[in-house]
């Protein structure tokens, strides 16, 4: 914080300019700490939505991994089944063919 000293042996005017001097640096001094505090919280509060916005960005890759990691189930169950399927067939033909050859 700045001073300014009040020397006695000064004129009333120039005591009173000082004193309203002082008072505009007090002034200046209050604002600047509260602009430094606001700047400081405006801080805080970007870099707390930069957590968030981060946090969010991970969860939304790990859906999609296990998007991903069901998309690839479904397609080994699919064809799986179509293995199966086709196995069946194959089985329903034979014994088709053995049943009409005897």
């Amino acid at each position: 914080s700045l001073s300014l000293s009040l020397s006695p042996s000064l004129s009333p005017s120039l005591s009173l300019s000082l004193q309203i001097l002082q008072e505009r640096l007090d002034g200046l001094q209050e604002s600047y700490e509260q602009a430094t505090l606001d700047k400081d919280q405006q801080r805080f509060e970007t870099e707390k939505m930069s957590s968030s916005l981060s946090t969010a960005l991970s969860f939304t890759d790990a859906l999609k991994n296990a998007d991903d990691i069901w998309s690839n189930e479904l397609d080994a169950l699919s064809t799986e089944f179509s293995g199966y399927w086709r196995g069946t067939s194959a089985l329903a033909a034979a014994t088709a063919i053995y049943l009409g050859s005897v």
